[in-house]
Formats: structure tokens, sequence, C-alpha cells
């Protein structure tokens, strides 16, 4: 890999659980039982490029501040992302129970700051709080539903309807219509199957038509009803 894994790792605090409080799987544990969990946190800050995960690691990484891509690497070389993590969202889930995630990674897509748990530590928080693994599960089957159906809008042949599809879900993500694309261009261009000569062209169009306006990577939606007729 051409990118270099360099971290910084910082004392952690008793009191200093921001991690635990955000991540869904912990968000039922009352305060005494997020102070625990802290005490098994190790935080880390990443600068943008850095990796953050490879497919060897095997430790349950949640994101604090920033944003991180999650990819893989085809036999050629060649990226596709799967998704983009923004604050509170996980990863690593699958290796601390023995599966292997091979060829993917995590990269840092903006300076990040993050807390990870070690393997070991985990499987103990699952012993002592059982109901952890129901929301792992809940969380997981999210993940699954949401690969899935980037598989099917994948399968679609207009790029205009994979690209309305995903400022939709962006939109209801932020519950906001004004949005940032969290990602390059070049980078979302990859994620909806395409080039971005096509991706802005589209981008274009949708401009012209009074469905939204753009500058970089801030869309305002202009109109929901007209996006959402264009996906087929």
């Amino acid at each position: 890999m051409a990118k270099e894994t360099v971290f910084q790792v910082t004392a952690h605090h008793d009191t200093d659980h921001v991690c635990a409080e955000i991540v869904p799987i912990f968000s039922h544990l009352v305060h005494e039982e997020l102070l625990e969990i802290s005490k098994l946190i190790h935080h880390q800050s990443f600068k943008k490029g850095n990796l953050v995960r490879t497919p060897d690691d095997q430790e349950l990484v949640i994101l604090n501040q920033g944003n991180l891509k999650i990819y893989q690497l085809s036999a050629s070389g060649k990226e596709q992302l799967l998704r983009v993590m923004g604050p509170g969202d996980f990863e690593g889930e699958a290796a601390l129970f023995g599966v292997k995630t091979p060829d993917t990674y995590i990269q840092a897509l903006t300076d990040s700051s993050a807390c990870v748990i070690y393997k070991a530590d985990f499987q103990q928080l699952l012993l002592d709080y059982p109901t952890i693994g129901l929301k792992l599960l809940e969380e997981s089957a999210g993940k699954i539903a949401a690969l899935e159906k980037q598989a099917a809008f994948l399968s679609t042949d207009s790029i205009q309807s994979r690209l309305a599809s995903y400022l939709l879900d962006l939109a209801e993500a932020n519950e906001t219509t004004a949005v940032e694309i969290p990602m390059k261009m070049k980078e979302l261009a990859n994620f909806i199957g395409t080039t971005p000569e096509t991706l802005s062209r589209t981008l274009k169009k949708m401009a012209k038509l009074n469905i939204l306006t753009y500058q970089r990577k801030q869309v305002q939606i202009l109109d929901e009803d007209k996006l959402e007729d264009l996906i087929s």
C-alpha cells in the first residue's frame, strides 16, 4: 500500500467516554457502565490519507470526529468504495469474531480521531454486558442492508438514478436538504459506479432542471419530489 498507517495514541481518562456515548451499540448503557467501558478505550488520531485499519487488524474502530472511507481492493489494485464513516459509526466487529475481511481497508478522508477497543477487551465486554451483542447484531444487519441497497442501485442503468438515490439518502441521514458530500468527487463517482466526468455532467443537468444547486462538495436540494422521480 502506498499510504502508511500513522496515528497518535493518547492517554484516556475515566471521565472521557465520548466515543462510548455516541456509538449505537453502547447507547442503552447507563453512566456508570459507560465509565467502565471508557477504561478499555484507546484514543487515536489520524491525518488525512492515513490508513486506519488493514485486513490483519483485530479491533473495533469507533469514529469520534472526521470521516473515514471503507474500501476493498480488487486483484488489479482498483479501489471499490463500500461506505463512508461519520462520527458514531464503527467498523471491525467481524474480525472480533474471527471473520476475515480480506482486501478491506479503512482510510482517513479528513483529519480524524477514533476510539479503539481491542479484541480481548471487546469479547470480555460481551460477557459482562450481553445486551451489547444484541445491539451489535441490529447494527450489523443495518450495514448488510445498506450494502445490499448499494449493490441494487449499482445494477441500475441510470447514473442519474444512482446519484439521486445517494443524495436523498444523504439528506435523510443529515436531516437537511443542504448536504456536504463527505468524499472527493472522484470517490463519489467510484461509489456510484461511474466516471468523474459523467458525474459532473449529471450534476449540471440536475442543476439546469432546478432540482439542486451545487458548489464543489456543497449540494442544496431544491426539489426532493423531482429528485425522487429520477429514481427508476
